[in-house]
């Protein structure tokens, strides 16, 4: 795993705690404003429940090495509560910096057995 991979996990925990923080917040009680419905707001604090969860599985999902999965994931983790409510962007810009990140990664090589040249047996 590279540096990038790591701050890609850390970035969509970091991304998913908060969103699950303001979620779990506007579950409670929804902030004030004028044009701004109760029903939105409770509709709001459960999608980003769900991206809180989307992000622990876009971070999983960087673990195993799927990164075009994981990118498509955290994007959407990131994005889609802002689409409901504008004010979600404050918590969820962590989940599309990391999707964003996460496209940029390189691919994880895997190690076969015979094939590297530090396992070939120099000819006498």
């Amino acid at each position: 795993m590279t540096r990038q991979h790591w701050i890609c996990i850390v970035a969509a925990m970091v991304g998913g705690v908060a969103a699950g923080a303001m979620g779990l917040s506007w579950l409670s009680e929804p902030p004030p404003s004028s044009s701004w419905a109760m029903t939105t707001g409770v509709g709001t604090g459960y999608v980003l429940l769900a991206a809180l969860a989307a992000a622990c599985v876009g971070g999983l999902l960087v673990l195993q090495g799927r990164c075009r999965v994981a990118s498509v994931v955290l994007c959407a983790a990131g994005l889609v509560p802002g689409l409901v409510e504008p004010r979600a962007f404050v918590a969820t810009f962590l989940l599309v910096f990391a999707g964003l990140l996460t496209s940029a990664l390189p691919k994880r090589r895997t190690a076969r057995a015979g094939l590297s040249s530090s396992s070939a047996v120099p000819e006498a």
